[in-house]
């Protein structure tokens, strides 16, 4: 695109987006393994503050699953829109080699 101050490189959003899938797959696979752990009362000790230490746990934990979730969707959005952009930019080029009457 010259003329205009910038270039943008479709491949590189395109690789971006590859990475943010890879990312979230990442997330994803944390998020199952934290989602695996259930801790037992007695690990929390016999104190009376015990229940509400293991009550404290599982809602924290509960979050956190949620919030790698909400990751995983974030970056999902990320790696489409890259793709989307990529898309968008290389039919613009097209578009305008072929308003000039040149070969794409």
């Amino acid at each position: 695109m010259g003329g205009t101050g910038y270039d943008v490189e479709s491949k590189a959003l395109r690789r971006y987006a590859t990475a943010a899938d890879q990312a979230a797959d990442q997330v994803e696979k944390i998020r199952t393994r934290i989602n695996g752990l259930k801790l037992s009362s007695s690990v929390f000790g016999q104190l009376s503050e015990s229940d509400s230490l293991k009550a404290d746990y599982d809602k924290q934990s509960e979050e956190a699953v949620d919030d790698l979730h909400d990751v995983k969707e974030s970056l999902g959005g990320i790696a489409d829109a890259m793709r989307l952009t990529a898309e968008a930019y290389d039919n613009n080029e097209e578009a305008q080699v072929q308003a000039f009457g040149g070969e794409a």
